[in-house]
């Protein structure tokens, strides 16, 4: 599936973000993850391994454990279409489409993206992020600071016209 969303309290885990599977209520976790919108139980924020960042959790119903056939397959179904998007982003990009491309600022509260910043194109209103960055003054809806992808680094992002 991916790496489970970042958070800082149990109220930044939504129904769109990835939750990392548990055990117990919470007692130990289990391998992979799920959507949040699938979880059995209530959802956590809380360490898990080493590190320092906080992830989101949650009780998942026996229903939803998998074997390592279907994730196998999952993940290849995830490649090819990650595959598509990038040849589709180089694509435009050789075609000059799209000159705005650039890093997305990078932010600590959300109040820290401005108009002249560059924010990650995002869809499902901050739910997933989409390939790609625009100028924050093209924002349809609110700005948001939240971590997209591997790292620790948080970063602006909105909802694109």
């Amino acid at each position: 599936m991916g790496p489970a969303s970042s958070c800082v309290t149990s109220s930044g885990c939504s129904r769109n973000d990835k939750c990392q599977k548990l055990a117990n209520n919470g007692g130990h976790p289990l391998s992979g993850t799920v959507s949040c919108k699938e979880c059995k139980g209530s959802k956590k924020c809380q360490k898990f391994g080493t590190g320092s960042a906080l992830t989101c959790g949650c009780t998942v119903s026996g229903s939803l454990t998998e074997t390592e056939q279907v994730v196998k397959a999952k993940q290849v179904v995830e490649a090819e279409r990650a595959e598509e998007v990038e040849q589709a982003v180089e694509d435009a990009q050789s075609e000059g489409a799209v000159s705005e491309m650039g890093p997305a600022s990078s932010c600590v509260t959300s109040s820290g993206c401005s108009r002249n910043d560059k924010c990650q194109k995002l869809a499902n209103n901050g739910g997933h992020p989409l390939s790609g960055t625009v100028s924050c003054k093209e924002c349809k809806g609110s700005k948001k600071c939240q971590k997209f992808g591997t790292g620790k680094a948080f970063t602006c992002g909105c909802t694109a016209r």
